[in-house]
């Protein structure tokens, strides 16, 4: 459990920063009034589709031209959703599936595969990457990023490993925050309701215009536990969270220092095996996760393209009932765009990251051996994009190399192919293989699993020294139109092949004498077991009947079809885990009204369709946001998530599949005030 002081020391960070933001609420009365900087909100059709991004080539490039399935949220998508966490905001884009475990777990998966850690996913938050190697994913509860910050979130469906390297496999989530000037001012906001019980948040920033501009923020909040069979409140979450930017902008140089601070409790249940006495029990404790992470960026634009480096140092500290976890990553990364001849651009860069860790065991049956070990990478790629009829036909090739600690060298390359039709259509082809790299889960840990006391028996799951990476070639085709003012449509198909994707190996027996008393053990090693494919495809169309209305629909398809490579031993079946664990249809619509009075209405449905490994069923979900602006720089905002029944399931747990959470219907009241 959380020390009594360590819980004391939270509470009074929230109390203290919730105060701050009560203070800003109830004194300022000065008018709202317009950041500065480039904005994405209130767009039309046509400038959304114009909207440059950055992630496919660490570049920025127009969308039309570009070979690959992506998806862009704006500030307005983020704000009028009325998602109060990352993950909820990632709902609406095709491709990705969001589950809620209980209060503060997800499972985000990209065209399948998803899971607690989205292992198949690379996320990243303006460039740093989150993906922890410990277990080969991403902890989701310590990305509560301040949601009013983020300018967009690009998403990538489809890997990305030739530009961003291992474990961008099925997909890239990149989070993209403001740049200072862009958040002049004060904001502050809080907000109440049933299960997002208070989150509050304080931001200012200022400049001297001259070029130099910061943001200081703070955010902290206490989330309630979800529905519960037997009453209980496992899974309460609260966090506090602070940090900051600044920029120097000069001519055609840019300086940037970020980094932030946090402190996270997320309440979970595990169950604890034991060998004295022979046992296991279901302990209610939360995992305490902190840490901090500071980074660097300068970025200089010449005549024919440009340069940037980037640094980051990143500390983590997870604290479980059965393990700790310290690591500091350290990462740097140079990148060079050049435009040669008028009808080529050259994209090139070097990388290299340091990940040392310490894992300290808490329970004799769960460990990590070594205790202490590093995950280094050293990395350049290259891509060409290569105008073979001027603005019509772009070719672009690339391949990534990285040397990995576990695995050697990986090469991850790809072709891909657009032609434009018109200004605001084209038609696009991709090929492309990916990695994801083993992680210490897979090579390193000894998990002994309670099976029996009569005799004494243990299932353990032990990591394999000889795990090898799971590799993907994805091939992708997609078509994306604006037509006219009012309508635009974004189609993507595909059809991947895996390989070595994690199963386990041949069982062993041993009758063990150490811990006492003696026992018998079934050995059951991870192992590169699982072959085959998915195909599928997503369609989103945004419409505005009339100036102030606007439609967004979404739809995608995912079939799998996988199995147990020839001489396979897999007894815990992991072919119908991964078939069953992930949704073949998902559904959303969205209306989002502009009234008279400052009045914004929205509406947001949703189909999730059954998970047939979990016994899960599918469900139906409507969210609904009411807003107003009450002058001053005041705004008013009532949201109602999951109205259509009192709860639902939606995913069960990893590592315990008996233990399903209800996730209950909500709402919450949120004022606001900027200036």
């Amino acid at each position: 459990m959380v020390p009594a002081g360590r819980k004391q020391r939270d509470r009074s960070a929230l109390r203290a920063l919730l105060a701050s933001t009560l203070t800003v609420l109830c004194a300022s009365t000065v008018p709202a009034q317009v950041s500065g900087g480039a904005d994405l909100t209130d767009l039309s059709l046509e400038e959304l589709a114009d909207v440059k991004v950055t992630s496919v080539s660490k570049k920025s490039d127009d969308r039309t031209t570009l070979a690959a399935a992506v998806y862009v949220l704006t500030q307005e998508d983020i704000r009028r959703s009325g998602a109060t966490t990352l993950p909820e905001v990632l709902r609406s884009v095709p491709g990705v599936e969001v589950a809620r475990i209980d209060a503060g777990h997800w499972s985000v998966g990209v065209r399948g595969f998803g899971d607690q850690f989205s292992k198949s996913v690379l996320v990243l938050v303006d460039g740093r990457n989150v993906y922890t190697p410990l277990f080969a994913g991403v902890f989701w509860a310590a990305q509560d990023i301040p949601l009013a910050d983020i300018e967009r979130i690009e998403v990538i469906r489809g890997p990305g490993g030739t530009v961003w390297g291992a474990n961008a496999v099925n997909g890239v989530i990149n989070v993209i925050t403001y740049a200072a000037a862009a958040t002049r001012g004060t904001r502050a906001s809080i907000a109440a309701g049933n299960v997002d019980e208070v989150i509050g948040e304080l931001r200012h920033g200022g400049g001297n215009g001259r070029g130099f501009d910061y943001r200081l923020y703070g955010k902290a909040f206490a989330r309630a536990a979800q529905f519960h069979e037997d009453g209980s409140d496992f899974d309460e979450w609260s966090a506090v969270r602070f940090g900051g930017r600044a920029d120097w902008v000069r001519d055609d140089r840019t300086l940037t220092l970020q980094g932030d601070l946090y402190t996270s409790d997320v309440g979970q249940r595990i169950a604890l095996s034991s060998f004295t006495p022979p046992g296991s029990v279901a302990v209610d404790a939360p995992i305490e996760a902190s840490g901090g992470n500071v980074m660097a960026r300068y970025a200089r634009k010449t005549g024919h393209g440009g340069w940037q480096i980037d640094g980051y140092y990143d500390r983590t500290s997870l604290s479980a009932p059965n393990v700790k976890e310290v690591r500091d990553t350290f990462d740097l990364d140079f990148v060079h765009h050049r435009t040669l001849g008028g009808r080529q651009e050259l994209v090139w860069g070097l990388g290299a990251r340091l990940s040392p860790s310490t894992v300290t065991p808490v329970v004799a049956t769960f460990d990590f051996e070594p205790h202490d070990q590093s995950a280094d990478i050293y990395s350049a790629f290259a891509q060409d994009e290569i105008q073979v009829l001027r603005d019509r036909l772009f070719l672009t090739v690339g391949a990534k190399l990285e040397h990995h600690e576990y695995t050697g060298l990986e090469v991850q390359p790809n072709a891909r192919l657009t032609y434009r039709l018109g200004p605001q259509q084209a038609v696009w082809a991709a090929a492309t293989r990916a990695v994801r790299t083993p992680s210490r889960l897979e090579r390193d840990v000894r998990w002994d699993v309670f099976a029996s006391a009569t005799p004494p028996a243990y299932v353990r799951i032990e990591g394999n020294p000889d795990f090898e990476s799971e590799s993907l070639w994805g091939y992708e085709a997609g078509y994306r139109a604006l037509f006219g003012p009012r309508l635009y449509v974004d189609v993507a198909a595909f059809h991947n092949e895996y390989r070595d994707l994690q199963g386990f190996g041949e069982p062993s027996f041993t009758v063990d004498a150490v811990p006492a008393p003696p026992h018998l053990t079934l050995h059951v090693p991870y192992a590169n077991t699982v072959e085959g494919s998915t195909h599928g495809f997503e369609l989103a169309v945004d419409a505005k009947p009339a100036r102030r209305w606007q439609l967004r629909a979404e739809y995608s398809f995912l079939g799998l079809s996988l199995r147990s490579k020839p001489g396979a031993a897999d007894t815990l079946d992991p072919v119908a885990v991964y078939e069953g664990s992930s949704p073949r249809h998902n559904v959303s619509l969205q209306s989002r009204l502009d009234l008279p009075w400052g009045l914004e209405l929205d509406q947001a449905y949703r189909y999730v369709s059954a998970l047939a490994h979990q016994d899960i069923a599918g469900y139906h979900s409507l969210d609904l946001r009411a807003s107003r602006r009450l002058g001053a720089g005041f705004e008013i905002t009532v949201v109602g998530k999951d109205l259509l029944q009192p709860r639902h399931a939606e995913l069960e747990h990893d590592h315990d599949p008996r233990l399903v959470v209800q996730i209950r219907r909500s709402a919450y009241v949120q004022l606001t005030f900027r200036r």
